[in-house]
């Protein structure tokens, strides 16, 4: 059971590839109420707010954090089981999670796993009690950002989420910019995946015909086709697309 509010908007359960991919039970209906700042909120205005999480099975716990968390601008949604919350959606919108270590079923880390598994780099942090301290420390080996040890201070909790809410905006930015370009890459032909790798290490025309053993022009022509591909009108905004991404350029020779 989730937390519910009287102003909760409650969206039907959809199937989406990140909740295949995290591995979650199919979500019920009713078991994620996001706890919006107002029910007459516009769109544009909820989408510019940043997105928490707060996945804990203490019920009492997560509204009290959400509580919080909206009176400081943000856009908590509240998950007391972890199975609903990586069978959300709309997991792929989050820019922080605060996730509880110890819950029934799927523990926190095994959600961290799953998220990792799914290329949903959102910043966690974990909430621990005093007690598993050491759970916390597998959870940071694990990519989390930051921890919490129950009980703790408001502003402690405010000043860690806002950090990892400015880094949690560029990693989904960054997300969405690296699913573009490697569906992109997959229109390329081989050879086009080569020269497209050293157009984004820098290399001239001249150098990388002399590389791939073709002439110059060759190499312009394949340019040509490749900013076409990818939506782009110079070899520099290519390569500061692919910065952005922080994409694993293995996957032009994959």
């Amino acid at each position: 059971m989730s937390v519910h509010r009287p102003d909760d908007v409650h969206r039907p359960p959809r199937t989406s590839s990140a909740a295949r991919c995290a591995g979650g039970p199919a979500a019920e209906e009713g078991s994620r109420h996001p706890a919006e700042a107002a029910a007459g909120q516009s769109e544009g205005t909820k989408d510019a707010l940043p997105t928490i999480a707060v996945v804990d099975d203490d019920e009492r716990f997560a509204r009290s954090l959400c509580d919080l968390l909206r009176l400081h601008g943000w856009q908590p949604r509240a998950y007391t089981a972890a199975g609903a919350f990586v069978a959300d959606p709309e997991i792929d919108e989050l820019d922080v999670v605060l996730l509880d270590i110890f819950m029934p079923g799927i523990d926190g880390l095994s959600v961290q796993r799953q998220l990792a598994a799914c290329d949903l780099d959102v910043p966690v942090i974990v909430v621990t009690g005093s007690s598993d301290v050491e759970h916390a420390v597998s959870a940071m080996k694990q990519g989390a950002v930051d921890y919490l040890v129950k009980p703790f201070e408001p502003e402690v909790l405010l000043e860690k989420v806002g950090t990892a809410a400015a880094e949690g905006r560029d990693r989904r930015r960054a997300r969405r910019l690296r699913r573009s370009l490697t569906a992109a890459i997959t229109e390329l032909t081989p050879r086009e995946r080569e020269v497209l790798e050293r157009l984004i290490g820098g290399q001239s025309s001249k150098v990388i015909a002399r590389e791939l053993e073709m002439s110059p022009r060759t190499v312009d022509t394949h340019r040509t086709r490749i900013l076409r591909k990818f939506d782009v009108e110079t070899t520099l905004m290519l390569i500061n697309r692919f910065a952005d991404s922080r994409l694993d350029l293995g996957v032009l020779r994959g």
